[in-house]
This record gives structure tokens, C-alpha cells and sequence, in this order.
């Protein structure tokens, strides 16, 4: 048989008929009644709920794994609206899908390191191939979730890790995680593949550089309180428009900061990697992003 996939999409509004809807699609494309896996992504709009139960009754209890984003793309749509959501199917007799997550995680992402580990413990494997991660967007350290991860997995070389962080509708509320039956927040939801396969893999993004070079000057794991020598805040008002304080997650989507990317990933990546500003503290005078950084970083 070897391994098929199919995507299907939805835009409908009601959360059962799109889920119905987009499975469908998937399974038609595939070729299959019975997923073997089953991949979701999906907009806010909708009651996550029934969304995910009305796609677990389509395809009949496969196992289930995704994460809400700002929007969807497949090969026939790009969409952005409150309503889209899109599935994927798999079937394959050369590869294997274990799916595994951890609840309320909170900012401690290094102890949800070691708790996914002890999940994911009874899937590993020397034909494991890779994790797949998809973690709530607002509260995500990345740092010193793989630091603990890879401690508690102890695999050499480490278990290649690819994925991304849910969102919402960039109001910065609420982001939503997927497992089997489970919708639920501030958590991770993860997948290991295993079998016969290889990997390919690419990065990319649509930023470019803006001013002069800067440095931190003082941060402390993932929060900067400090660029040359200047509160953080203050220095954003150097990109922003007056009233940019009120119109944060408006400001943040088109301003991310860059750091120059290390010489041991550079291979793979592009000159800089971009992080995201997910919040910031107007009392306490600071901006998180979603990895660590050193004072002294550029």
C-alpha cells in the first residue's frame, strides 16, 4: 500500500457540518474510509468542541492530532476568516503515528519537557523519524521545553523535532490543542512518527530587516526589559505610530524582532531567525517572545 494522504478544507460556518465537510474531502482525496491519522488545523470562530467531535465521526476514531491557527492553507485555499479549517488524512503500512499531549503546561515548559518525554516513552523506538509539536502560542518557551525534552528522551542523535505554536485570531486570547477527543489550552499536543521514511524539511519568512543593528542589554530567560541600554518600550517607539501602546496586536504582526542565526543551524536557515513579540508588560516595562535570549544578544 505504502502511504497516501488527503487534505480537505471547509469554510462553512457551523462546526459540524465544516468538520463533516472537511474530513470528507480529506478521505475522498486519499482514497480511504479508514484514517490511519488524522492531522487538524482550524480558525476560532467556531465551537472547538464540536468541531473536533463532528471530525472524529467522520473518520471514525482515527487518531488525532492539531492545534488553531490565525488561518489555513492548502493547495486550493489560503484563508484567513474566523471560519476555515483543513484535515489531513494518512494512511500507510510504512509508517507509524503515535500521538501523545500535556495539559496546563502554564510558563513552566521545562517541566512540560519531561512530562511529554514520559508520554511519548512508550513510542520510542530506534525507527522513530520525528516529533511533531504543537504548543499554545501565548505561554510557549521553546528553550527549555527541548532542553529538558531531549534530557528526559536521552536519544543520540536527539529525535529531529519540527511543528509550531497555536494561535487565535491575533487577538492574543486564547489558543486551542487537539488530542483525539480533547480541546484544551495552554498545553501541548504532539506526534511521533516512526517506520520507513526521511524527512525534508525547509524555513522560511517574509520579514526583512529595518534600521540600524541593536543589542540586549538585559533580559531574563524569554523576556527583554532592556535594548542598548533603553527600556524596551521606549525603544519601540522608534517603529511604531503614536497610539501603538493600544494597538499592540496590531503593532506586534508587523514588527518581530531578528537575531542572527547561530553558526551551528545556519546551514538550514536563513541569515536571521524571527521571533515574535507574544506580549508585553507596561507596568514591569518588558516584552516576551517565545525562546530564551542572552544579554549581549544582536
Amino acid at each position: 500500500m505504502g502511504t497516501s494522504a488527503g487534505v480537505g478544507y471547509s469554510e462553512h460556518r457551523d462546526p459540524t457540518q465544516a468538520g463533516k465537510n472537511a474530513a470528507h474531502m480529506a478521505m475522498e482525496k486519499s482514497g480511504s474510509t479508514q484514517p490511519d491519522f488524522v492531522f487538524v488545523f482550524a480558525t476560532v470562530g467556531y465551537n472547538q468542541q464540536e468541531l473536533i467531535r463532528s471530525i472524529r465521526a467522520a473518520t471514525s476514531g482515527a487518531p488525532l492530532s492539531g492545534c488553531s491557527g490565525e488561518g489555513i492553507i492548502t493547495r486550493e485555499i489560503v484563508a484567513e476568516t474566523n471560519f476555515c479549517v483543513s484535515v489531513m488524512v494518512i494512511n500507510s503500512d510504512e509508517l507509524r503515528f503515535n500521538n501523545a499531549c500535556v495539559k496546563e503546561t502554564g510558563r513552566r515548559t521545562d517541566i512540560a519537557g519531561e512530562q511529554l518525554a514520559a508520554e511519548l516513552a512508550p513510542y520510542l523506538s530506534a525507527d522513530n523519524i520525528a516529533c511533531f509539536i504543537l504548543a499554545d502560542g501565548l505561554n510557549f518557551d521553546f528553550d527549555p521545553f527541548l532542553a529538558s525534552f531531549e534530557k528526559a528522551v536521552q536519544r543520540d542523535p536527539p529525535l529531529p523535532v519540527f511543528g509550531g505554536l497555536a494561535s487565535d485570531n491575533w487577538t492574543s486570547r486564547k489558543t486551542y490543542q487537539y488530542h483525539n477527543d480533547d480541546v484544551f489550552s495552554e498545553g501541548i499536543a504532539c506526534v511521533i512518527m516512526s517506520g520507513k521514511g526521511n524527512i525534508a524539511w525547509g524555513i522560511n519568512h517574509g520579514c526583512v530587516p529595518v534600521g540600524g543593528k541593536r543589542t540586549i542589554t538585559r533580559s531574563k530567560d524569554n523576556i527583554i526589559y532592556e535594548i542598548d541600554g533603553i527600556p524596551v518600550l521606549e525603544v519601540m517607539k522608534d517603529y511604531f505610530e503614536d497610539d501603538w501602546r493600544n494597538q499592540w496586536n496590531k503593532m506586534s504582526l508587523n514588527l518581530c524582532l531578528g537575531f542572527k542565526t547561530p553558526e551551528h543551524i545556519r546551514q538550514g536557515y536563513e541569515e536571521y531567525i524571527i521571533r515574535y513579540m507574544m506580549g508585553k508588560d507596561d507596568q514591569d516595562g518588558h516584552v516576551t517572545i517565545q525562546s530564551d535570549v542572552r544579554d549581549g544578544t544582536d
